[in-house]
């Protein structure tokens, strides 16, 4: 199964979360523990912390490499880590509180920026406030602290403090600007397609109604230069067409949920008012024809209406990928000019007394 394409905005943010995962990595790796093992008494409790802060930084490098976040995880891994660094802190020797061999209060507040990256700012400012506190508390607890280690308990709290939270906010204000242009950029594009949709839709308007106007100009000119006969059963006939084919154009721009047989509806209504009975059988199954194509796969069966004198047939055949639409009506005698489309065949048998009008579309497929 393949992997769904990531937005620029995830991609970023991902890049932007190794890159907090390799600050944590290089904060815990350079640690004075395995440098200053010596100076631990007891030792065991400091490898314990060391480990346990170690296994979090190794389970957010699969994480990322699996595409994975925290989850429910998050919080037992933060209480881990705070664990690790009350243990840590705890444990060791009061003369190395606040110097280079105090490994854990530095390095603890690193991975609460890993565990909560993509999380609210003030989540990481609580996460950081209360792993200071633990030191904090520790110092204070001692017997005769003097103002020289507070003061150093407030300058080592602007570095183990300022630095994470510094990150934290900066990832913060990245992640909402790359959030930001991914929404604006959806936006853009929203626009440019529904732009190119209207474009598309009006450009293919104009050419229907282009096509409409040559059979509408050839007919009103030839009747008002006296060439055509409005008397004659074949002009009136045509002007009906004319008629039928400019109703189907105004039908055609009616929001339904199938326009080919919303069309044939509409001209079978026009059929109507002139008391012709008409009926209507769909079978089978098909996909929408395209706009191009669907005027030459009704204007067959607006030209059997048209000549239909008391009843008509209309059928629609949607068969393994092929689509046919047929009118059969009692009026006879009339070869009409179908619109003609490369992907489209027209089958016309007519006698005195009925007409058959099939178009055929071989460019369905059978909707599921």
């Amino acid at each position: 199964m393949s992997e769904p394409v990531r937005s620029t905005s995830q991609e970023l943010l991902s890049g932007l979360r190794i890159a907090v995962a390799t600050i944590a990595g290089a904060v815990l790796l350079t640690a004075s523990l395995p440098r200053k093992l010596g100076d631990h008494h007891p030792l065991a409790p400091q490898l314990l912390a060391y480990g346990l802060l170690l296994a979090v930084l190794v389970a957010e490098v699969v994480l990322i490499v699996r595409r994975r976040d925290w989850n429910r995880a998050r919080l037992p891994a933060l209480l881990l880590v705070l664990t690790a660094s009350a243990l840590s802190t705890w444990t060791l020797a009061p003369e190395y509180l606040l110097t280079s061999t105090d490994w854990s209060f530095g390095s603890s507040g690193w991975l609460g920026v890993v565990l909560l990256f993509g999380r609210p700012f003030p989540e990481l400012a609580l996460f950081l406030g209360v792993n200071f506190t633990i030191t904090a508390g520790r110092v204070v607890s001692l017997p005769g602290t003097d103002s020289d280690l507070l003061l150093n308990l407030v300058a080592g709290g602007v570095g183990t403090l300022g630095f994470p939270l510094a990150c934290g906010l900066a990832s913060s204000v990245v992640r909402r600007i790359a959030v930001a242009a991914e929404e604006a950029s959806a936006r853009a594009a929203e626009i440019r397609t529904t732009e190119a949709v209207a474009i598309g839709l009006d450009d293919a308007r104009q050419a229907r109604l282009a096509r409409l106007d040559v059979g509408v100009e050839r007919l009103l000119r030839g009747l008002a230069e006296g060439h055509l006969d409005p008397r004659d059963a074949h002009v009136r006939r045509a002007s009906a067409l004319e008629a039928a084919r400019m109703r189907r154009f105004l039908a055609d721009s009616d929001l339904v949920e199938d326009p080919l047989l919303h069309e044939l509806r509409h001209g079978a209504d026009v059929a109507e008012r002139r008391e012709v009975l008409v009926e209507f059988d769909p079978i089978g199954r098909w996909d929408t024809p395209p706009d191009d194509v669907r005027p030459a796969l009704v204007d067959g069966a607006l030209a059997g209406l048209t000549a239909a004198r008391r009843h008509a047939r209309i059928s629609v055949i949607g068969i393994d990928g092929t689509l046919s639409v047929s009118v059969v009506a009692d009026g006879g005698s009339w070869a009409p000019e179908l619109r003609a489309h490369p992907d489209v065949r027209h089958t016309v048998v007519t006698s005195e007394e009925r007409t058959w009008i099939e178009s055929t579309w071989t460019g369905s497929s059978p909707s599921s």
